[in-house]
């Protein structure tokens, strides 16, 4: 049995480099903090049908944000959209490595979790969903 590997407290080197990157660019950071609290505030209504526990609730936001996340990175990296000079897209991929190694769906569990704090909904069921998806997580 092969002992699982992380890095710094993420799944591994690169979901934690591209982590470090959006905390740390400011607009960035603002831009996903602003997806997040837009799906916590506004998604309930996009649950379909079928969702019938919180963890699969929050399950589907998280999964929503982790795909909102992956395309707004990619967007950035990409040169014809001119979001970012070729040099600036160099430099960030270089430091995160593969983006194919990313954990888009847990980066958004960061941040979907910030934003229960950002928006006072820590004392909200949704906590108990969240820490059973990360035990879950952990284990598979």
């Amino acid at each position: 049995m092969e002992a699982q590997v992380t890095y710094n407290g993420w799944s591994n080197r690169e979901t934690w480099a591209m982590g470090l990157w959006i905390d740390n660019e400011q607009g960035w950071r603002t831009d996903v903090d602003a997806m997040a609290d837009a799906l916590l505030n506004d998604g309930w209504d996009s649950i379909p049908d079928w969702i019938e526990t919180q963890t699969q609730a929050f399950g589907y936001l998280q999964y929503r944000l982790s795909d909102q996340i992956k395309e707004y990175m990619e967007a950035m990296f990409d040169i014809d959209e001119g979001l970012m000079e070729a040099r600036q897209i160099i430099a960030v991929l270089h430091d995160i490595g593969s983006l194919y190694r990313v954990n888009y769906q847990e980066i958004a569990v960061h941040y979907m979790f910030a934003a229960l704090e950002r928006n006072d909904m820590m004392g909200n069921v949704l906590i108990d969903a969240i820490n059973e998806y990360r035990l879950e997580t952990a284990q598979a």
